[in-house]
């Protein structure tokens, strides 16, 4: 199996579900004369730097911030303490939630080998945002 992103996956895994979604993420070439292109080709940059897909749900309006497994504890402290404006300002809004989706690869069977992949999926709403931090 070729090699996915995240974002690809959840893409994907929502599709599977019938939830209409879309990658608002964008990469952000730099120009030949930038001296950051010496260290790497470009960015990604994040809707408000902290959605990577929208995803209408039947009840509301869903911004996904997608990882590995691995960076779960991380996705989550971006969105409820470094980019806390941001998350508040989308979820100030009717019906509208923010999710993290994590994704690890776990056993299909007890005791096999074979994995598939799947998401831990946490759900960060106004009422979470509210408390301070």
């Amino acid at each position: 199996m070729p090699k996915t992103r995240p974002v690809q996956r959840t893409k994907a895994w929502l599709k599977e579900r019938g939830i209409p979604c879309w990658v608002v993420e964008k990469y952000i070439r730099y120009a030949p004369g930038d001296p950051r292109k010496k260290i790497r080709p470009g960015e990604r940059q994040d809707m408000f730097g902290i959605i990577d897909v929208v995803a209408l749900y039947p009840d509301y309006i869903c911004g996904i911030q997608c990882g590995s497994g691995s960076g779960n504890a991380g996705h989550i402290r971006k969105l409820m303490e470094e980019r806390r404006e941001e998350s508040i300002l989308w979820t100030s809004y009717p019906y509208t939630k923010l999710e993290v989706h994590s994704w690890r690869q776990l056993l299909v069977k007890r005791g096999g080998k074979r994995k598939r992949w799947e998401p831990l999926v946490t759900v960060i709403d106004a009422d979470d945002l509210k408390g301070g931090t």
